[in-house]
């Protein structure tokens, strides 16, 4: 924990206060599978099961259970993917820390937050649902995490702007976002853009105050030089929108031009990155939050007025 103000100055950091202290124990599935003895793999099953109830929760006895454990484990792919996983997370020591830092934030700003036990498992490459979490446990796909660069990504089909976030720094904000989706999104009225925007904007500012030392960038899910473009264009953009009065609109288009995935925003730029009403919403809520001098993101979990928020925030980008 840091004791002067965060990187992005969206809250003052805990100070002289100790944080609550925070330890993470991953508990490795995927690795605890895959290096079953085979031979053994029936009663080697059932000695995990007290290990890892939340996967292991069906009848071990079945024959029709452990056949499909068995496939699962022996399938030459799923067999690939645990090695590249394996080769990229040796340990997780640092994801223990990195983790621990941000549950500890979590618990300092929502002292009846309990943290959850953390799992990894081989996921065959969910990239849609890389990290989910229920009843105090959280799971987390690993080798969803293996780089952009990763040649089973590639053959699988998945875009590069995805897969530029399946990097291992991008694993706290996943979870934090997935706790944040569970644990703390409040309903949020939303029919124009300026809704969407502001909701959006909770939720990044939620996630910063939580991983304070993370780049905006990767928070964001941009390249860095797709942060540059709409920070130097964060004005011009801002302008465009409001000269084009789309903050109040609500069709279902402009809904995908600002907050839909993708390489880029067209309509503005090929250099442009996806989402810019996130990117947007999340200036106006920082904004928002520094002119009403919060201390932490829990005051904006109750906001249900974009106007209000937009008002009050007097965003308005040089």
């Amino acid at each position: 924990m840091h004791s002067c103000t965060n990187s992005s100055g969206d809250y003052p950091v805990i100070g002289t206060s100790k944080p609550p202290k925070t330890e993470v124990r991953i508990k490795r599935y995927g690795k605890a599978l895959f290096e079953l003895d085979k031979t053994r793999f029936q009663e080697e099953l059932i000695a995990l099961k007290a290990l890892f109830p939340q996967f292991l929760n069906g009848d071990l006895n079945d024959s029709a259970n452990i056949s499909k454990l068995y496939n699962f484990v022996s399938d030459t792919q799923l067999i690939a993917l645990y090695h590249e996983t394996i080769k990229v997370y040796p340990e997780l020591t640092k994801q223990e820390k990195s983790l621990a830092e941000a549950f500890a934030y979590l618990k300092y700003y929502f002292p009846s937050f309990t943290a959850p036990q953390v799992y990894t498992y081989i996921s065959g490459i969910q990239f849609d649902a890389p990290v989910m979490t229920a009843d105090n446990s959280l799971v987390i796909g690993l080798d969803c995490y293996l780089g952009e660069n990763q040649p089973r990504y590639k053959s699988a089909g998945i875009p590069a702007y995805q897969m530029r976030c399946m990097t291992p720094s991008h694993i706290e904000a996943d979870v934090v976002k997935a706790i944040y989706a569970v644990y703390f999104e409040r309903q949020f009225t939303v029919q124009t853009i300026l809704d969407e925007m502001v909701h959006t904007g909770i939720r990044y500012a939620f996630i910063k105050a939580m991983l304070p030392d993370m780049p905006d960038h990767i928070l964001l899910g941009y390249s860095e030089e797709q942060y540059r473009w709409i920070r130097k264009n964060e004005a011009s953009v801002w302008r465009s929108i409001v000269g084009e009065e789309l903050l109040y609109k609500g069709d279902q288009k402009l809904f995908r031009k600002f907050f839909g995935d993708g390489p880029f925003t067209q309509e503005f730029s090929t250099e442009a990155p996806p989402r810019i009403g996130d990117y947007i919403g999340w200036q106006i809520v920082r904004q928002y939050a520094k002119q009403k001098g919060l201390s932490g993101p829990q005051d904006l979990l109750t906001l249900n007025d974009a106007q209000g928020v937009l008002a009050q925030s007097r965003y308005k980008p040089k």
